[in-house]
């Protein structure tokens, strides 16, 4: 198995607010956030804080270690990364990720104010297949996604699109 990074919490700057929030889901909800990689130079990050971490169960510590885990073993430019883990008493576990500014694939296929040459659908297509095809050649086991879609389709500032969520993995 990788190693999954554990992160300084004192280097993390994370507001637990509606205004910082990027995504829910079922186990988790994404904030924006900064963490310092280096001393005074903070990062755009995502945090990825799982719901009711803080007092967490030996099944819901396994989930979440595998989690980690997978995301850790992923380095691709088509896949959203992993930074590593970081653990504070004000939300608990959560896992620091790439920023994805520009948003969801499926944000923006519902925004029809901006309408979407087809070189850059295909483009986006291309990439999101070599993410996965990366995932699917990995070894010593490949790695099947179960819940791609365009919500799960992660667009950089440069609108390179990102796999993520590989929660159910």
């Amino acid at each position: 198995a990788e190693a999954v990074p554990r992160l300084g919490a004192a280097r993390a700057t994370l507001e637990l607010s509606h205004a910082k929030l990027l995504g829910r889901g079922s186990k988790a909800d994404v904030f924006c956030g900064e963490f310092a990689f280096r001393p005074s130079e903070p990062t755009a990050v995502a945090f990825k804080v799982f719901k009711g971490s803080k007092s967490m169960s030996p099944d819901m510590a396994a989930r979440i270690g595998a989690e980690a885990e997978l995301g850790a073993r992923l380095r691709h430019p088509n896949l959203l990364r992993l930074y590593g883990m970081v653990q504070r008493p004000d939300f608990g576990v959560a896992l620091v990720l790439e920023m994805a500014a520009a948003g969801s694939l499926r944000s923006l296929l519902d925004d029809c104010s901006q309408p979407l040459s087809w070189p850059q659908r295909v483009r986006w297509l291309r990439q999101i297949a070599d993410g996965m095809c990366e995932m699917h050649s990995l070894l010593p086991a490949a790695i099947v996604h179960r819940d791609l879609r365009a919500a799960n389709v992660l667009l950089s500032a440069d609108r390179t699109a990102k796999i993520s969520d590989f929660g159910v993995s």
